[in-house]
Formats: structure tokens, sequence, C-alpha cells
């Protein structure tokens, strides 16, 4: 019996279909405009797809005042 789904597929098939899966969030997030997450020598920036970078603040999507209230909890 296989441990986990990587096992029962294949190690290379697994990784084809996370690749692809990538693939297709990468051009879905900029086919609508949205920023993408790039790391340039250490540090996390948001890329705008007018090209401008906005650095990601460590713990900044963790503060209470920054994160909507969804009714949730």
């Amino acid at each position: 019996m296989a441990k986990s789904i990587i096992d029962a597929i294949g190690r290379e098939r697994a990784y084809k279909l996370m690749d692809d899966a990538m693939g297709k969030a990468a051009a879905d997030t900029k086919k609508l405009g949205l920023p993408e997450p790039v790391k340039i020598d250490g540090i996390w920036y948001r890329e705008f797809p007018d090209g401008h970078k906005e650095p990601i603040k460590i713990g900044s999507a963790t503060e209470p005042k920054k994160m909507l209230n969804f009714g949730i909890g």
C-alpha cells in the first residue's frame, strides 16, 4: 500500500502535475492583474503587472488591524 499520493502515482508524475499546476496558477495571476511574489537578493517582493515592486513585510498579514473579518471564528 502506498504511503502517500506521491508514492501512489510516482514521484516523476507528481512533480509534473505540481509543476503544471504552478504554471497555470502563475498564468491566472497575471491574467487577473494580481501581484506575484518574487524573491530578489533574499528579500520577498510583490511584483505588479506594471513592473513595480513592493517589499513584503514579514508578519504583516498576521497583524489584527490589517486582517479582514469575514465573520469566521
